[in-house]
């Protein structure tokens, strides 16, 4: 079983909440209904977020829509928001926008200065009014960031899919040394899932104008369940593809692949 995500691959809660981030720009509704309509919306994501990453598992919840509430396992839902809470602390949107809203539908953009979180593409999170309240609808889309537009999983009965990693990339930047300049990307790689795992990390670099430069990589041998791993990626000029390493002005985590012993990937039991 592999889980590949741009940003992380995190749990149910994480989905529902973080890929709403991603974008920039003011709020305001592209199409539909009054002003009004949009700071009620806006007031709803900034409750959801405030709620889902401060450990308010129950009143996060509550604030799926209907249909998200069946799919959704509750205490699945409420291990994530525990995750989130532990990962990233209380979370406030620095920017909202509304990309969409016609009538009691709408999508939602938002960034929370949180580098591996606000990257996604796309028009946003879905939120539908229910019952005169907007509700988080987005419990059916890929993992956050996975270009692809499908996280792959194995059978949901399965040990192996109840895991969960969290990859996050907290400081970036030229250095030098040994009188060797590189591009410098300090990752840490948190084991949520409940058996010891090897993971594999691709990261990659791109240019101001989100062309791609090169990517590099990480890995981890036998990292215990609860456990989080620090270390630093350097890109050199040899894994700059297109330019130079002074290019460099965004990372951004492409790949992450595992192995807890219940896989059929023998290469990555072997890292």
């Amino acid at each position: 079983m592999r889980i590949r995500a741009v940003t992380a691959t995190l749990t149910v809660a994480l989905c529902l909440t973080l890929t709403a981030c991603g974008g920039n720009g003011s709020s305001g509704g592209d199409s539909g209904d009054s002003g009004a309509g949009t700071e009620e919306l806006e007031k709803a994501v900034e409750s959801y977020l405030a709620a889902v990453s401060g450990g308010e598992s129950a009143t996060a919840y509550g604030m799926l829509s209907e249909r998200c509430r069946k799919t959704t396992n509750r205490g699945e839902f409420e291990q994530a928001a525990a995750l989130a809470h532990e990962l990233y602390g209380k979370l406030t949107p620095k920017n909202i926008r509304v990309t969409e809203l016609r009538g009691d539908s709408a999508r939602v953009k938002a960034t929370v200065g949180v580098p591996a979180l606000d990257s996604e593409d796309g028009d946003g999170a879905r939120w539908v009014r229910e019952g005169g309240e907007w509700r988080m609808d987005k419990c059916d889309d890929a993992a956050p960031g996975d270009p692809s537009g499908a996280s792959e999983k194995g059978d949901a009965t399965s040990a192996s899919s109840r895991h969960f990693a969290d990859v996050r990339i907290v400081s970036q930047g030229a250095e030098t040394e040994y009188g060797v300049t590189g591009y410098r990307v300090r990752l840490t790689v948190t084991n949520s899932g409940s058996k010891a795992a090897n993971y594999w990390v691709v990261v990659e670099a791109y240019d101001k104008d989100d062309d791609y430069l090169g990517q590099t990589h990480a890995s981890v041998e036998r990292l215990g369940p609860g456990k989080t791993w620090r270390d630093d990626v350097t890109f050199y000029d040899e894994t700059i593809e297109n330019g130079e390493l002074a290019e460099v002005r965004t990372v951004k985590v492409k790949q992450v692949d595992y192995c807890d012993g219940s896989t059929d990937d023998p290469l990555m039991c072997q890292i």
